[in-house]
């Protein structure tokens, strides 16, 4: 068969000057009609019609016209008014390389680059520019000031730093938030108690890091790709193709801390009042949008500058044409319905839903403090619509038990495929996680003085349900991954029902265990003082390691080789960079942003 990948020498092609041309092309295979050998269309089809595989009849390839194809060297200055020109020169000269296979076919996607072709700044550019260096020199003199106050005696520091102006500048100083982020000593008792959670988003977001290292890696073209084709094949695999579900954590803790907080802040008498509700909702709002906001704006600005290549315009153009047009969505926390096939962010999806859940969550918990006695029923009446409406929807609609994880499917980044945004991305799909939040935010704040494990077979049940109630619903899917596996409508509207609830009722265990000291080593890992500082990172973390996994893979010339091995090395150094990056970004707006929310609102955060 022809190569599925290939691309031709860059940089060789650039030096050509003026006369350079490279064309990153799609070109689709059909049978060529006139000729009798069909020996290897006929392997193209049974190949490609398997679903785990690649479409074989679509070649991915970079072409260096000049020595490819010379004469499509016509269209000079290319621009979307001549790209035709080259479309059917280089379809031509592939049909003439293939003839003799019996194939023939036609450019159906083409992105063309040369030395002429440099990216012009804008406006927009300009402004962002003009801001970061203006914001730089800002956080300079803040931490300047704040610095040469530390100098003075303790009560002469004070009384600088509590001025009006001289807060306000203390809150953007870097070593002042630097000493913020690693003093991770707990208030009080509760804070000793909750100070795992730290930990469990630390390690949590190094699994999602790994899901988006893999499929950011299966996004781009790679030279084994029988590799990618085969990796289902492996049970165990099943964390890998299945661990979509690492992000329930997230919405778990969410509703923990805001029942929790919630419950702690208005405790006795004091009532819950709709502007309350409304309070909170803005405290959340600006405490994440600036660091959102700011990375979005990076994305519409100077990404799409930082280099160039064969790889570029795939992975960091597509990235870059979305958040130009979607930005707004973003910032409305609404880009998972809007626009949704052209997500800005896609791993932003989640700060969508999370924010539509906390939004709901905040009524479900107002009317859970005006009707307490009715708490329990309300609880478990919005697990239960958490439950039903993702497995009616999936019975109704006769989806796959799986969003699967195929080679195909994540070339295109799973942005064109229906099910996922409404099985995976939708908040109506996530209740369940966000429910069992409630519940155990809830059952923590009613028993946190209380020793619940008493009895030795409690603690047995806790290592037995935490691990094996999530590590199940995982590993389940490993099956459902076989070629040979069929399954019913009603086994699909189960899993896809109950599978979050399951996954997140054994994560809600393990987590009340351990505020309850129960679990040996993992409370110890959960509670070691870098996990704890660099939970406190991990919103930034979750912001920014898409782009750099993004940058890593679009700068490379030629398709990647891929195993377990490379993974695992591309994983820990997604991990370190992402890490040694959202410090930047916290210590330059998130504690900034935050410290300054304390001054200007309100000194309760939630």
């Amino acid at each position: 068969m022809p190569p599925l990948f290939h691309f031709d020498d860059y940089d060789r092609c650039m030096l050509r000057g003026d006369d350079s041309l490279y064309c990153s092309i799609t070109f689709q295979l059909y049978q060529n009609e006139s000729s009798n050998v069909t020996e290897i269309w006929n392997t193209i089809e049974k190949i490609s019609s398997k679903p785990s595989n690649y479409r074989h009849d679509l070649l991915r390839h970079g072409v260096c016209i000049p020595e490819a194809c010379p004469k499509a060297l016509q269209i000079g200055n290319y621009s979307s008014d001549n790209l035709g020109v080259a479309v059917d020169s280089l379809a031509d000269c592939y049909n003439e390389k293939y003839f003799q296979l019996g194939i023939r076919g036609k450019v159906v996607k083409i992105h063309c680059d040369n030395t002429r072709s440099a990216r012009v700044v804008d406006i927009y550019d300009i402004l962002f520019g003009v801001f970061i260096v203006l914001y730089f020199i800002f956080i300079a003199v803040a931490s300047l000031y704040e610095g040469a106050a530390r100098y003075k005696l303790k009560h002469e520091y004070e009384r600088i730093t509590r001025s009006g102006y001289g807060r306000v500048l203390a809150a953007f100083s870097l070593p002042k938030n630097f000493y913020r982020l690693m003093d991770h000593t707990p208030k009080n008792p509760d804070d000793i108690s909750l100070s795992c959670i730290q930990g469990v988003r630390f390690y949590n977001m190094m699994c999602v890091i790994l899901a988006h290292t893999i499929m950011v890696q299966f996004a781009t073209p790679v030279s084994n790709p029988i590799y990618n084709e085969s990796v289902h094949t492996n049970f165990l695999n099943a964390f890998i193709t299945n661990g979509g579900y690492v992000v329930q954590t997230f919405f778990l803790i969410s509703g923990w801390l805001l029942t929790y907080k919630v419950y702690c802040t208005f405790e006795g008498k004091q009532k819950l009042r709709i502007q309350d509700l409304f309070s909170i909702f803005i405290l959340r709002y600006l405490r994440l949008t600036p660091t959102l906001a700011f990375v979005v704006a990076f994305h519409c600005t100077w990404l799409i500058h930082i280099s160039r290549g064969p790889f570029w315009d795939k992975i960091i153009g597509d990235e870059y044409r979305n958040c130009r047009k979607n930005w707004w969505t973003n910032l409305l926390y609404i880009n998972n319905y809007v626009n949704k096939e052209e997500m800005c962010l896609q791993q932003t999806w989640y700060l969508a839903t999370d924010t539509q859940l906390f939004l709901i969550f905040l009524i479900v918990i107002y009317v859970m403090k005006s009707a307490e006695k009715y708490c329990k029923l309300i609880i478990a009446s919005t697990t239960a619509v958490g439950i039903l409406i993702p497995a009616v929807i999936s019975y109704v609609n006769n989806y796959d038990i799986l969003v699967r994880q195929f080679p195909e499917v994540l070339y295109n980044y799973t942005l064109q495929i229906p099910q996922w945004h409404i099985m995976y991305s939708a908040s109506y799909s996530n209740i369940t996680g966000y429910a069992l939040g409630v519940m155990f935010g809830y059952f923590f704040y009613k028993t946190n003085r209380k020793n619940v494990f008493k009895a030795k077979i409690y603690v047995i049940l806790w290592w037995i349900l935490s691990f094996g109630l999530s590590i199940s619903v995982i590993l389940v899917a490993g099956k459902m991954y076989q070629d040979n596996y069929s399954y019913t409508r009603l086994e699909s509207a189960l899993y896809w029902g109950f599978g979050k609830y399951v996954f997140g009722l054994g994560l809600g265990i393990g987590i009340y265990g351990m505020t309850q000291n129960i679990g040996w080593f993992c409370v110890w890992v959960c509670r070691w003082p870098p996990a704890q500082v660099l939970g406190r990172l991990t919103f930034s973390a979750y912001l920014i390691h898409v782009t750099l996994i993004r940058l890593r893979i679009a700068v490379h010339r030629q398709p990647l080789y891929t195993n377990e091995m490379l993974l695992v090395h591309s994983w820990l150094g997604d991990v370190a960079i992402a890490y040694l990056s959202a410090l930047v970004v916290t210590l330059f707006i998130e504690m900034p942003v935050s410290a300054l929310q304390k001054i200007v609102l309100d000194k309760r955060t939630y």
